[in-house]
């Protein structure tokens, strides 16, 4: 069967002209707990995407500029210019980091004060992360890691898919950046991403508060008078995570944190943390570090 569309006498046909080109990805990370001892001045000769998952921090530029980042913003880093980035002393710090060369001349309106993320940008950006990080490894070197590398065997398909999702992202901060819609009924959607962003980080201050409980999806939906349901997926395209991952992973982190700083052993760890038991405990420990309990805690008494 042939299909054919037409207006008038001839087809009518939109030529295509890329705003952005993504000619490398350098690096896609993931720091967790981040501080800053200072101000640290780099530079570097591709572009940085910087996104604060949580935490806050401050962005300096080397002509005086200075902006303050906090959790859900993205910024962006250019080359052959000296900026220093410093991170909050009494938050947990979580950002992701995205390093690549683009030389399209619409990045130029990128360099701009930290933009808060909503609804889609978040799923975009979630996108290039999550696809970014499982394709680079860290590179060891005397005992430490000395940057990351491109993983063995990454055809150039998957390279691909991520330049491309990095791209998506960059159409969607130069449309912000230039007050240029992307979808006809922008206002509305931003407006309400807005309320839903600030239910997530409600929800999210929840879950922290009650860290060592585990309070079920109904209970907390009837905290904020949301259907679960509605709650569950809002979470979820406004975080890329669910709620009861969310919640496992605050467990982990302070688990983490009262390996290092307590007497506990663990068994009171994963009792005071709401596990049903320490096999558990430790499974999904290593699930998220790499290493045992025991493995992280040696770890851990070597650096002091």
């Amino acid at each position: 069967m042939e299909c054919q569309f037409g207006w008038g006498d001839a087809p009518r046909r939109t030529s295509i002209h890329r705003l952005f080109s993504v000619n490398s990805l350098v690096s896609v990370l993931e720091v967790e707990d981040i501080h800053s001892r200072g101000i640290k001045w780099e530079q570097y000769n591709f572009w940085q995407l910087f996104y604060l998952r949580e935490g806050e921090g401050r962005y300096c530029t080397e002509d005086g500029n200075e902006y303050s980042v906090r959790a859900g913003q993205a910024f962006f880093r250019p080359p052959h210019k000296k900026s220093a980035i410093v991170y909050g002393d009494n938050t947990r710090n979580v950002v992701y980091i995205v390093s690549f060369e683009c030389a399209s001349r619409a990045m130029n309106e990128l360099r701009c004060m930290p933009i808060q993320l909503y609804g889609e940008e978040n799923a975009a950006m979630t996108d290039v992360i999550q696809s970014g990080v499982r394709i680079f490894e860290p590179v060891k070197g005397k005992g430490r890691e000395q940057g990351l590398r491109l993983k063995e065997g990454v055809s150039t398909a998957v390279l691909g898919y991520v330049a491309c999702s990095l791209e998506r992202f960059l159409y969607m901060m130069y449309c912000r950046a230039t007050a240029e819609q992307y979808y006809p009924d922008e206002r509305e959607k931003v407006n309400r991403h807005i309320m839903e962003s600030r239910l997530t980080a409600e929800i999210r201050e929840y879950l922290r508060a009650h860290v060592n409980r585990n309070p079920t999806i109904d209970e907390i939906a009837e905290q904020f008078g949301i259907n679960p349901v509605t709650m569950m997926k809002l979470f979820k395209r406004e975080t890329g995570e669910s709620i009861i991952s969310c919640l496992t992973m605050m467990k982990l982190r302070e688990a983490m944190r009262m390996i290092s700083d307590s007497s506990m052993n663990f068994s009171e760890i994963s009792e005071k943390l709401g596990f049903s038991s320490v096999s558990y405990f430790s499974r999904k420990f290593r699930e998220k570090t790499g290493m045992t309990p025991t493995e992280f805690s040696r770890h851990q008494s070597k650096k002091r």
